[in-house]
């Protein structure tokens, strides 16, 4: 019972811990690997043309959940 207690307080605390990753983390971890991130920040597109853009890059590689990309794009638009 100990034991299985612990098991659950550690899952839980872990999933806690990966769904608190923010839209800007995510950017600066997945998207800067390939290109700065000085080009992306200065650009005003809106959420839905962000979420184009992530969706473009996934065809180039990027290895990104769709709750990722959706957190990356609002981060991008400022929430536009």
């Amino acid at each position: 019972m100990k034991k299985s207690a612990i098991t659950m307080l550690f899952l839980f605390v872990a999933f806690i811990a990966f769904a608190a990753t923010t839209g800007e983390e995510t950017f600066y971890k997945k998207c800067t690997s390939c290109h700065g991130s000085s080009l992306s920040l200065k650009k005003q597109k809106s959420m839905k043309q962000w979420s184009a853009t992530v969706k473009r890059m996934k065809k180039h590689g990027l290895s990104i959940s769709s709750s990722e990309s959706q957190s990356v794009a609002e981060f991008l638009s400022g929430g536009k």
